[in-house]
């Protein structure tokens, strides 16, 4: 994955062109890749054509490249169902073990009502944590793995949707000059 592969096997019934994956542009910070190629994904690029591929790495042996490849993007709705199962569950097992504890000294309190009122808090916290997180950019939108450090940073689209990506990115770029 991530380089220029022109050599690949081609895939039956799919056009050779959407088979190779082209350079968009090159940055000198990682960060500013991944921003290039959340931005591609976010404006249409299916997320499984857009990889990001570190090299010039201070290293002997080019195999040892890194390649950051999107499988997808967290949907802020899945965050929040995510957060909110999460707190109802954190809730209910400390519930459990506060009603353990009530129950022993003081016998008479409703442990029903204790325990719910503790998970009502765990999921109330948990839907707070998850649309904070949904509407931040404390989540990556995507799946990937980087182990070296790079000096450049190229971002690739594979198939058609180059041209369209370069496109985007200059439109991005002249939009934040403005």
């Amino acid at each position: 994955m991530g380089l220029n592969r022109e050599d690949s096997e081609p895939v039956e019934g799919v056009p050779a062109s959407s088979q190779i994956e082209q350079k968009v542009r090159s940055f000198d910070a990682r960060l500013d890749a991944h921003s290039a190629a959340d931005y591609l994904i976010f404006s249409g690029i299916p997320a499984d054509q857009v990889n990001v591929v570190g090299r010039d790495l201070p290293l002997d042996s080019e195999q040892y490249r890194p390649v950051d490849a999107a499988r997808g993007r967290l949907a802020p709705g899945w965050v929040i169902a995510v957060t909110v199962i999460t707190g109802a569950w954190v809730g209910l097992l400390i519930g459990l073990v506060a009603s353990f504890f009530v129950a022993m000294i003081a016998p008479g309190i409703n442990l029903v009502a204790l325990v719910g009122g503790i998970v009502v808090v765990g999921t109330i916290a948990g839907l707070v944590l998850g649309l904070k997180i949904a509407r931040g950019e404390a989540i990556r939108r995507e799946l990937a793995v980087t182990w070296h450090t790079a000096d450049v940073w190229d971002v690739f689209v594979r198939g058609d949707n180059a041209r369209d990506a370069r496109r985007l990115l200059v439109a991005r770029d002249h939009a934040n000059r403005s």
